[in-house]
């Protein structure tokens, strides 16, 4: 029962640990940090891709900000990252967040290939759904581009 505890809670960490890899630390990449006209496309990419889906959880009113994947050791998935991002800004409902981890897996498991994709995609998608809850006061926290406290799921407004 201890081991079997134990194992969980190291896969929590883990999961935790790579959440952080794909997800805004609410600064932007260092490859865009110096760039203001990057800057502004990620921006306005990220506003188009939420005017798509609608606004479902309203427009956001803090600017886009993206890290990549921060903690993550290479840039194979920094695309991946980078639209998720844009997803977890927008907010919306949790049918809409599900959708949005598993594109992230999915691009994730492309990006790495047969051998490793399907293990790498998995962790990924495992850390930000632990990690990327409304209700956790982060900078990646799914709606972070709305206040903290108005970025519920929209099905519990």
């Amino acid at each position: 029962m201890v081991r079997r505890q134990t194992t969980l809670a190291r896969a929590l960490l883990l999961a935790l640990a790579v959440h952080t890899g794909c997800a805004s630390s609410g600064k932007m990449a260092p490859r865009y940090e110096h760039d203001a006209q990057a800057i502004a496309l990620l921006g306005q990419q990220a506003e188009e891709r939420c005017a798509a889906r609608g606004f479902p959880a309203g427009k956001p009113i803090i600017p886009f900000a993206t890290n990549g994947c921060t903690g993550w050791s290479d840039k194979v998935i920094h695309k991946c990252c980078i639209v998720h991002d844009m997803e977890y800004w927008c907010g919306g409902s949790r049918e809409d967040r599900k959708q949005a981890d598993n594109r992230l897996r999915e691009c994730a498991e492309a990006a790495y290939g047969e051998e490793s994709g399907p293990f790498l995609g998995w962790m990924i998608e495992a850390g930000v759904t632990a990690g990327g809850s409304p209700d956790l006061k982060t900078s990646w926290r799914w709606g972070f581009g709305h206040e903290y406290g108005e970025n519920d799921y929209t099905e519990d407004k």
